[in-house]
């Protein structure tokens, strides 16, 4: 009986709420959804929490002060801060919800200065911030910066994490348009220094080579390690190298070349003529892309009809000797140019190669040791990246004596530690911050991955292919750590010093341009040092552009000069000496190697009056500029490799 009940009064019920739905038999009189206003009257509305107030109001809070706001003060939905407090607070109809300490949850407060104007943002730590500031016609937004102008704050690479004030910067002019000039912009054949490149590995053995352990021959290439190992492949150098913007991927292929190791050495002589010498890598490579079972477009990663990079290791044994009983090497990088295949998209040609004797491979990766491990391939490899060598390759004689300018603790320069940071800058890996015109004083933060560019008075194209001072760290961190004892000589570091783990490494570089023009009779050397001057030489098919100077004694510069003075680029060391552009070598060796002493520490100051020994014009640049900052390095910590360093106007 109570269930025939209940089911009676559904029905009431249903026939009942249908009649006031606006049926076709309803009176047009009766108020629509009369009985339900109360019940929507009755649910509590939940408290907004934190999470709340952000989606509310965007993150940008309406009103700010100190002390709790008052009961008068907003309307619903305004957010307020306590700033001193550190407290945010909604206002709901009912008056002021405490939602918490933004600090406690997860979130930073940004007082952005924009001009005169002031206004608050909350943002979650760690993130971006939004929007940058609006530009107008008269003036065009350079960036947000914490402090003073020293450099943009990079939000990427420095995720907020406390509260901040940040200042925008505007200039009159609106910022060029074009793209920061890298090396792969100076030759189109080089690696694009962002994205994938391919690398089709070709070994070529022979009957009497080493027995090939195939797993540990491609763990060279493409093992993958993190920072503190990253010697131990050249896929793993060259992402850690780039902070993660670059990735080389190999593919292999194994040939035999029914040769023994003298008659393959005899035919890969480096005096062949260069002709015949194309024609046998050519016939090399078209064996090994009729074997390969991929798709062969997977090789031009760029796009541009040719497989980005060829590596060919030939299989012959360099202890073993050959006619004259010399030991052999054969390894070297580049472009044959005029003898190149045309592109082919769907069977990319061959135009780029490195020919490497896989025995330089087969020694285990040792600290400080030139030739062990990778570091051939890693050292070769920045040959397609567009580096150049910057050991002095010289033969000897006459008025020259050997010198290495780095101190020969570089990649490029005795396959040891890692890329300086001109090598970095020169394929965008790293963005300096820039000493601007104008500038009297600044106090900033230096990092290996963050140096600092300093120009000459006569100003800076906007490229790495200029004059100017670079300043960075130089620390016992990745494949500097690993080679770090070669900076510990105790021949030159008898006792541990306070630059023992790491300091401010000071470079001076001259990589200004010349246009080699092949339209008139001669050849015609035109400098090419502005930054319209090399887009107008990359667009002249009669032209390519070279660097004026090279790291090497003997070989003639392209501008007016000396190569004994005028180098690409020099370490400064500490002491302000010419040691490492002129050499006085030490009796126990024929240059003479940078150590930690070389390094600028907590209390010294690189100056050109007191550096004038490095600089072959003093007290002037090469380019006739002055040199107008000091930088005096106020602090060091090894922990974080960060120096910071004050920057000041001394003319």
């Amino acid at each position: 009986m109570k269930r025939t009940l209940s089911l009676l009064l559904a029905l009431l019920l249903l026939w009942s709420l249908a009649a006031c739905g606006g049926g076709e038999s309803a009176p047009a009189e009766t108020p629509a959804a009369e009985t339900a206003v109360p019940e929507a009257a009755e649910t509590p509305t939940p408290a907004p929490d934190f999470a709340d107030w952000l989606a509310q109001c965007g993150g940008e809070p309406a009103l700010f002060g100190a002390g709790a706001p008052a009961e008068a003060l907003g309307g619903a939905g305004d957010c307020y801060l306590d700033t001193e407090a550190g407290e945010c607070w909604l206002k709901a109809e009912d008056g002021w919800d405490d939602c918490g300490a933004y600090r406690d949850a997860g979130c930073c407060l940004l007082r952005l200065e924009d001009g005169d104007a002031t206004r608050l943002l909350v943002t979650e730590a760690g993130a971006l911030l939004p929007e940058p500031a609006p530009e107008s016609t008269e003036r065009h937004f350079e960036g947000w910066f914490a402090g003073d102008y020293g450099g943009a704050f990079d939000f990427a690479g420095t995720p907020l994490t406390e509260d901040l004030t940040l200042r925008a910067l505007y200039t009159d002019e609106a910022p060029r348009a074009e793209p920061l000039l890298t090396l792969s912009s100076l030759r189109d054949e080089y690696f694009q220094p962002t994205g994938t490149n391919a690398v089709l590995v070709i070994y070529y053995g022979c009957p009497d080579g080493p027995e090939l352990d195939r797993a540990a021959f491609e763990e060279l290439f493409c093992g993958e390690y993190g920072r503190e190992d990253e010697l131990r492949s050249a896929a793993s150098y060259y992402c850690c190298n780039s902070c993660g913007k670059v990735e080389l991927e190999f593919h292999f292929c194994y040939l035999d070349s029914g040769l023994s190791s003298a008659e393959l050495y005899q035919r890969m002589q480096t005096a062949m003529d260069r002709y015949e010498a194309y024609d046998y890598y050519r016939s090399i490579f078209r064996q090994a892309m009729a074997g390969y079972e991929g798709d062969p477009r997977e090789l031009d990663r760029d796009g541009d009809g040719y497989v980005d990079a060829v590596v060919l290791l030939s299989g012959e044994d360099v202890r073993k000797t050959v006619g004259d009983g010399q030991a052999y090497y054969v390894f070297g990088g580049g472009s044959m140019g005029d003898m190149q295949d045309r592109p082919n998209w769907e069977n990319p040609s061959l135009r780029l190669f490195v020919d490497i004797s896989a025995a330089l491979l087969s020694e285990p990766l040792e600290p400080c040791a030139q030739g062990t491990g990778a570091r051939v391939l890693i050292h070769e490899l920045g040959h397609v990246f567009g580096l150049m060598d910057y050991y002095d390759f010289y033969p000897y004689g006459g008025d020259y004596a050997i010198i290495d300018a780095l101190g020969a603790f570089d990649m490029q320069s005795h396959d040891t530690g890692d890329w300086n940071p001109y090598s970095r800058f020169c394929c965008g890996w790293v963005e300096p911050w820039l000493i601007e015109e104008g500038t009297e004083q600044i106090t900033l933060a230096v990092t290996p991955d963050q140096p600092l560019l300093i120009p000459s008075s006569l100003g800076w194209n906007g490229t790495p292919f200029d004059e100017y001072i670079l300043v960075d760290v130089l620390a016992p961190i990745g494949a500097n750590g690993y080679d770090w004892d070669w900076l510990m000589e105790p021949r030159l570091v008898p006792n541990a010093t306070p630059k023992s783990r790491g300091g401010v490494r000071v470079y001076h570089v001259d990589s200004r341009m010349v246009s080699q023009n092949f339209a008139n009779a001669g050849t015609v050397y035109d400098p090419a040092f502005t930054y319209e001057e090399m887009l107008d030489a990359l667009n002249d098919p009669h032209s390519t552009l070279l660097t004026a100077y090279y790291n090497t004694n003997g070989v003639e510069p392209l501008l007016e000069g000396d190569s004994r003075f005028y180098h690409m680029i020099d370490w400064i060391p500490a002491d302000g000496s010419s040691k490492f552009r002129l050499c006085t070598p030490l009796s126990w060796a024929i240059y003479t190697p940078g150590c930690v002493n070389d390094l600028f520490g907590p209390g010294e100051e690189f100056s050109m009056e007191r550096c004038a020994d490095a600089f072959p014009n003093a007290p002037r640049m090469n380019n006739g500029g002055t040199l107008d900052y000091s930088v005096r390095v106020e602090h060091y910590d090894p922990e974080t490799a960060t120096a910071i360093v004050t920057v000041k106007r001394v003319r």
